[in-house]
């Protein structure tokens, strides 16, 4: 059986990222949730933009199995024109 590399993206503002089963689930604003086996798919990359959540234990499964974790901010600044 072959892996199916997977990334997940939280965008927008709102959603949660979370740890259920053996499988991180995202639950969005309207609390509709998505599951992905840790087991059967590959996680290589999560993506979380400023507005939304993720849960201590989805983090430390991060770190245990080597998923990189991007966190990107909203700039609060802008640039002066030139």
């Amino acid at each position: 059986m072959k892996t199916k590399t997977v990334k997940i993206a939280l965008e927008g503002f709102g959603s949660y990222l979370g740890m259920a089963k053996g499988c991180f689930t995202v639950k969005n604003r309207e609390r509709q949730i998505e599951k992905y086996p840790l087991f059967e798919n590959l996680t290589d990359e999560i993506r979380i933009k400023s507005g939304n959540t993720i849960s201590s234990g989805a983090l430390a499964c991060c770190g245990f199995w080597g998923i990189d974790c991007l966190f990107l901010t909203q700039p609060s600044w802008t640039m002066p024109n030139q």
